[in-house]
């Protein structure tokens, strides 16, 4: 996870970059894909 300059946040992972987050939202986005690859 990374921070723009205003703020918004952007999540990468494998083969999928989710931008213009707000921080809670990249955390959720995440918290949830890790559940999602980890079965």
């Amino acid at each position: 996870m990374s921070e723009d300059n205003d703020g918004r946040w952007t999540v990468y992972a494998p083969g999928l970059v989710v931008t213009d987050l707000t921080h809670e939202e990249a955390q959720a986005f995440a918290a949830s894909y890790r559940r999602v690859t980890a079965a």
